[in-house]
């Protein structure tokens, strides 16, 4: 990639990191936030496609990538469990709306996380760690930070444990070179996430 395609993604920065982070929340503009949010996910994602941003080989899978895309959700899900329960004093809802249960949103759900490690992981390491030489753990605190803040209107634990999830999810893109096992990982880990929203609104949850 290079500056030019840099150049492309810069404007989206501002509405991206702002709208979705929750700088609109107080202004009872939730619906605006969500909107923005979804808007910068299909124009980033319509940018990277349209201008061939990265060009990534896939590669085969093995039982590894089977392995981490299983393990790799039950430990950021436990996470957020956890940091919720200790936090909050309460177990995290997971709550879409009632409404949300479609297979529109089913695919929104797994486009998103697609759109997130575009962003976060590639465009991110590829601009700071690649471009500008910072160091792995530099790159991989601000991802996360970032990662972590267009979730902080769902509260500091969230934005904790996303914060936390984005460095396990760093980890994993450095360590094993496959961004497509990162996105499979993040793919799972929010179908589990629309899953237990759906059991827990029937009340089939013990929490």
């Amino acid at each position: 990639m290079n500056i030019s395609h840099i150049q492309y993604l810069s404007f989206l920065f501002i509405p991206y990191l702002l709208f979705p982070s929750g700088v609109c929340i107080f202004l009872n503009t939730r619906n605006a936030v969500l909107f923005m949010k979804r808007f910068c996910y299909f124009a980033s994602f319509f940018i990277i496609v349209y201008f061939n941003l990265f060009a990534i080989d896939v590669p085969p899978l093995r039982a590894k990538h089977v392995f981490l895309i299983i393990f790799v959700p039950i430990i950021t899900m436990s996470l957020e469990i956890f940091l919720s329960f200790f936090l909050n004093k309460k177990f995290p809802v997971f709550f879409i709306g009632d409404d949300n249960y479609n297979m529109s949103y089913f695919i929104a759900v797994i486009f998103m996380a697609i759109a997130e490690e575009y962003i976060f992981r590639l465009l991110i390491f590829d601009f700071f760690l690649e471009k500008l030489q910072f160091n792995l753990p530099i790159v991989a605190l601000l991802s996360s930070f970032a990662y972590g803040f267009n979730h902080i209107h769902f509260g500091f634990a969230i934005f904790l444990s996303k914060f936390l999830i984005g460095i396990i999810y760093s980890l994993v893109f450095f360590i094993f070179k496959d961004f497509y096992c990162v996105v499979s990982i993040h793919v799972f880990n929010n179908i589990i996430v629309f899953g237990l929203s759906f059991l827990q609104i029937k009340g089939k949850l013990c929490f």
